[in-house]
């Protein structure tokens, strides 16, 4: 159903981002809508500022996250507020990850689409994480996944499906919560349940640690007590799973937002699928 005083959505606004944000322009060409871009990787701006590529749009795409640092992710001093001062009243605003944003969007009445709302699309895009992640532990690590000692923290959508996919390669993994009642499902994946933060089992044992809390978890001496040879994978955004005042190991590698670096074109394609199947477009124009 399409929301009450919305208009038909034909020109789309692609801002910022990453290879994600390109894939996803020529998807929508690809469909006949009229597309703007400006500052995406890899594509020509169609406008001469970001205030006129979104100027008269029916939807604005930001990227996945849609802000990073208080500004538009991809513009340094382009605030949320001052691109909600560019649109319409009607202008529809999609992007990952909206966060505090929304509260902006909300007294503002602006209406928006929370990419990460999507239940199915936060499911596809954990799987293509997950993928990522072992690209690079396999491409950093000294020796195979098979048989490997793995930590996995965090028993959300990546971590479950992470450890999933380390246990097919034959990887030995531990993965953790902070809930010991969830130990017996963690056990069903065939998966070491520890606890989050606390670590019962050894941290000196692991050849590699993923980590998907986007809170400290790992304090300093929980740090300086891994393996000189041990990857640690940061998926978590900012601040990450290592405690401020603790040096991160030798064979740190952040990989935030991996799909958009290993896996664009398939990110794009969930994020397309997901922009079809909200309340703002109506069949024909999916069509």
């Amino acid at each position: 159903p399409r929301k009450e005083g919305m208009r038909l959505i034909h020109t789309i606004a692609v801002l910022g981002g990453d290879a994600r944000q390109r894939y996803l322009a020529g998807l929508l060409r690809e469909s006949d809508f009229t597309v703007r871009t400006f500052a995406v990787p890899g594509l020509t701006d169609t406008a001469p500022s970001v205030q006129r590529a979104v100027q008269n749009a029916d939807a604005v795409c930001l990227p996945t996250p849609a802000v990073r640092s208080g500004s538009i992710t991809g513009f340094e001093t382009l605030t949320p507020a001052q691109l909600l001062s560019c649109l319409d009243e009607s202008t529809v605003l999609f992007g990952g990850g909206l966060g505090a944003f929304k509260t902006l969007l909300q007294k503002t009445n602006t209406p928006h689409y929370d990419f990460l709302q999507s239940t199915t699309l936060a499911l596809e895009n954990a799987a293509l994480t997950a993928e990522g992640a072992l690209c690079l532990a396999l491409q950093a690590m000294p020796e195979a996944l098979q048989d490997a000692f793995v930590l996995v923290t965090g028993f959300g959508r990546i971590g479950k499906s992470l450890a999933r996919k380390l246990r097919a390669l034959g990887a030995n993994v531990t993965l953790t919560t902070r809930r010991p009642d969830q130990f017996s499902t963690i056990e069903q994946l065939s998966c070491t349940p520890d606890e989050t933060g606390v670590y019962r089992q050894s941290l000196s044992q692991y050849a590699c640690i993923f980590n998907t809390v986007p809170a400290p978890v790992f304090s300093a001496e929980q740090i300086r007590s891994l393996s000189g040879a041990c990857v640690y994978i940061e998926l978590a955004s900012s601040p990450g799973g290592i405690a401020p005042d603790a040096k991160k190991p030798e064979l740190y590698i952040p990989a935030p937002g991996l799909p958009g670096k290993t896996a664009p074109k398939t990110a794009a394609k969930l994020l397309f699928r997901a922009m079809l199947d909200s309340d703002f477009f109506s069949y024909q124009e999916a069509l």
